[in-house]
């Protein structure tokens, strides 16, 4: 998490896989495996995590970096209305200090 010897700052994926590892999902590893409990407690407990992984599998897509699912058990004092997923929560991570986006890649404008 500290900079490196050259100056510069880890690239996204160490940050990401220290959260939750790329490309898998709740369903493929064991709750252990993860640490989002750094973020918040209640994130390890959500019905379905998915991380690095597009919405139709088509990796030429975009995708979120952390995806969370859940019903507002966890993560909510409101009652569920009956859909699957009442919280959906989405975690775009970024590299500290990076500097080389165009004005439309920028994730701050």
């Amino acid at each position: 998490m500290r900079r490196k010897v050259d100056g510069k700052f880890n690239k996204e994926k160490y940050m990401h896989n220290l959260i939750y590892p790329m490309k898998s999902t709740s369903d493929d590893i064991v709750l252990d495996a993860h640490n989002l409990w750094l973020i918040d407690e209640k994130l390890s407990y959500c019905n379905f995590i998915s991380s690095d992984i597009p919405f139709d599998n088509d990796y030429k897509q975009e995708r979120s970096d952390i995806l969370v699912l859940d019903n507002p058990v966890a993560v909510s004092n409101d009652n569920n209305e009956g859909t699957v997923f009442d919280t959906i929560i989405i975690f775009e991570l970024k590299q500290p200090m990076r500097d080389d986006y165009t004005d439309a890649d920028n994730p701050i404008t």
